[in-house]
């Protein structure tokens, strides 16, 4: 997989538009591109850059991404399938249960009512 330019930003300045070099993609690019669930963190992990605080949606940005995550949502699909399956195989063992000693329970309770009450000072 090959990581992507960083994005192109836009901004009007004495109405002329200039395009420069962002930060990264935004969150309306990458759900326009096709990524699963708006997931950002599969995103940063693969080393796709992205811009939280940027709100705007290119369409050059949003074409820069479809293929890229393309390949991100196929490989994601296939891990996703293989833990699947091998959650399903493994059953669960029943937990064990500690052994609580009724004496332990009843010499606790006693010291808690051996103890001296205290004296009030006349």
């Amino acid at each position: 997989m090959r990581v992507p330019e960083k994005a192109i930003v836009k901004c009007k300045h004495r109405n002329l538009t200039i395009t420069r070099r962002g930060r990264g993609y935004s969150l309306k690019e990458l759900k326009d591109a096709g990524l699963v669930n708006n997931n950002i963190h599969i995103a940063i992990n693969k080393g796709i850059p992205v811009d939280i605080l940027r709100d705007t949606a290119h369409i050059e940005n949003v074409d820069k991404l479809r293929p890229i995550i393309k390949t991100i949502g196929h490989s994601k699909t296939k891990i996703a399938e293989n833990q699947t399956n091998t959650s399903r195989d493994k059953k669960e063992k029943p937990k064990k249960e500690k052994n609580i000693h009724k004496n332990t329970i009843k010499n606790k309770r006693k010291a808690k009512g051996n103890r001296a009450a205290p004296t009030k000072k006349v």
